[in-house]
């Protein structure tokens, strides 16, 4: 593999990583405005304090408070669960491809004929 050739398996490497950037953000964003809005999550209506589980909406990337054992307060996005997922699958990504090609690249040169 030349180094010219790395060059574009590197650039392809940005923009996929841009890409999942875009694309993992728009759904922390949909998510966020599904649990903000009315339409969904917000089952609350004829149940009791003791089923706040059940009336939570389910969500990795929003957090809802409470007010009055019913009604979903204010919700906000969880950052650090949202940066793992923006952030996490790209930086093992990464290092998942520079680590095989590394090791790729050194089996290739110990089966190389050195003339010894």
């Amino acid at each position: 593999m030349t180094r010219d050739s790395r060059k574009g398996w590197g650039r392809l490497g940005v923009v996929l990583s841009a890409v999942w950037l875009v694309v993992a953000l728009a759904y922390a964003a949909f998510d966020y405005h599904r649990i903000n809005s009315k339409e969904g999550g917000w089952e609350t209506a004829g149940r009791s304090a003791d089923h706040s589980a059940e009336m939570s909406p389910k969500s990795l990337l929003t957090e809802c408070g409470y007010e009055n054992d019913q009604i979903y307060s204010s919700c906000s996005p969880r950052y650090r669960n949202i940066t793992i997922l923006v952030f996490g699958p790209i930086a093992v990504a990464w290092l998942l491809v520079i680590a095989l090609v590394y090791a790729a690249l050194w089996v290739r040169a110990g089966f190389r004929d050195d003339g010894s």
